[in-house]
């Protein structure tokens, strides 16, 4: 288990949905509480985006082609052994 979290776990949606694939993955990080030093969510993103101004600009544009959302049943996965831990 990564030092600061209590467990990390991946799901893979139920149903195919309607083929466009937009993800094929979740991760479920919980963090232990009173644990300091971990890197918060907006170090990780100037790390991966180091260009902020482009990042927002994109982050907008994605939520403005945003046209509906559903709710997805989850099942959890190893992925350690590639099989759903139903």
């Amino acid at each position: 288990m990564p030092v600061g979290f209590v467990s990390v776990r991946t799901f893979v949606p139920q149903y195919h949905g309607d083929g466009r694939a937009d993800w094929t993955f979740v991760v479920e990080l919980v963090e232990r509480l009173g644990v300091t030093g971990l890197p918060s969510e907006q170090d990780f993103i100037a790390k991966l985006y180091p260009d902020q101004a482009t990042f927002r600009k994109e982050e907008r544009r994605r939520f403005e082609l945003l046209v509906a959302h559903w709710d997805v049943p989850l099942n959890p996965i190893d992925l350690d052994g590639r099989t759903p831990t139903r």
